[in-house]
C-alpha cells in the first residue's frame, strides 16, 4: 500500500526557499553614486565638524556606523542593509558630528561592505583667543585658574554673534560664561559689558577697545572683569566704555 505524502519540515522549506533566493549583490555592484560632505574644511579647535554621507543605490540603502577617529584619519564604515524582500532604488543620506580635534591635517574615508569607495579631507586650525564685536572696535579674552587642581589656561571663545559671545575652558560643551557689548549710545552715551557667569573657577574676562580707524593715533583701553574662587559673580556695567 503506498504511504501517504508528508509535508515538508517549516524550518527545511525555509532553508530551501533562502537556498534558492539570489544572493544580495554586493556594495560594489549597488551603490550607483556616492556623496560626502563636510560643514566646514577649516574647523577650530573649538568647533565640532559635521560630515553627511549620502548616496544613490539600485537595492537596499547602506547604513553607517558612527564615525571612528584614529590618529589622522576619520573613518566612516558601512554596510549595505540586509532585506529578504527587494529594496526599490532610491537615495539615502546620513549625518555624524566629530567632537573638536587637534590642529593638522585629517583624511575622511567612506568605507562600504569592507570596501573604500571614498576620501576628502579637512584641516584644523588653532582657535582663536579671542571674541570680536561691533566690526573689530572691541574684543575679549579669558584666562582662569582652577581653585581645586591648580590647573589654569585660557578660554576659548565661541562667537555668537556681532554683539556677543562665550567662553569655554574645560571643554566645548562646558560653557563657562557669556557676555554681550551692547551700544548703549542712544541711552547714556556708553557701551555696555554683560557677563553672566557660570563657574565658581578664578576667571578674568578682559574687555577692550580699539580704534578701527588705523589713522586715528588713540590707544586702546582695556577693562577687566574677575571671578574670585569658589564664588559666581555677575557683571552690569553700562558705564563700560
Amino acid at each position: 500500500m503506498p504511504q501517504p505524502s508528508r509535508a515538508p519540515l517549516p524550518g527545511l522549506a525555509l532553508a530551501l526557499l533562502l537556498a534558492a533566493a539570489p544572493a544580495a549583490p554586493a556594495a560594489a555592484d549597488h551603490v550607483e553614486l556616492l556623496w560626502l560632505s563636510l560643514g566646514n574644511r577649516l574647523p577650530s579647535t573649538a568647533e565640532r565638524i559635521d560630515i553627511t554621507v549620502s548616496g544613490f543605490s539600485l537595492g537596499c540603502p547602506v547604513h553607517f556606523a558612527e564615525p571612528v577617529v584614529a590618529g589622522r584619519t576619520v573613518r566612516l564604515d558601512g554596510a549595505q542593509i540586509v532585506s529578504l524582500l527587494p529594496c526599490p532604488p532610491g537615495e539615502w543620506t546620513q549625518s555624524f558630528t566629530v567632537q573638536p580635534l587637534p590642529v593638522g591635517g585629517y583624511t575622511v574615508e567612506v568605507w562600504i561592505d569592507g570596501a573604500l569607495h571614498l576620501t576628502d579631507g579637512f584641516a584644523v586650525r588653532e582657535a582663536d583667543l579671542f571674541l570680536s564685536f561691533h566690526g573689530g572696535a572691541f574684543s575679549a579674552a579669558a584666562d582662569w585658574k582652577d581653585p581645586y587642581g591648580g590647573s589654569e589656561g585660557v578660554g576659548h571663545p565661541i562667537q555668537l554673534g556681532d554683539d556677543s559671545g562665550a567662553f569655554w575652558f574645560f571643554g566645548p560643551g562646558n560653557v563657562e560664561v557669556t557676555l554681550k557689548v551692547l551700544d548703549g549710545r542712544a541711552v547714556n552715551g556708553r557701551y555696555w559689558v554683560f557677563i553672566a557667569n557660570m563657574s565658581t573657577v578664578e576667571h578674568t574676562v578682559t574687555v577692550t577697545r580699539c580704534p578701527t580707524n588705523p589713522l586715528v593715533g588713540a590707544p586702546c583701553v582695556s577693562k577687566s572683569y574677575r571671578n574670585p574662587p569658589l564664588q559666581n559673580r555677575n557683571f552690569v556695567d553700562t558705564a563700560a566704555f
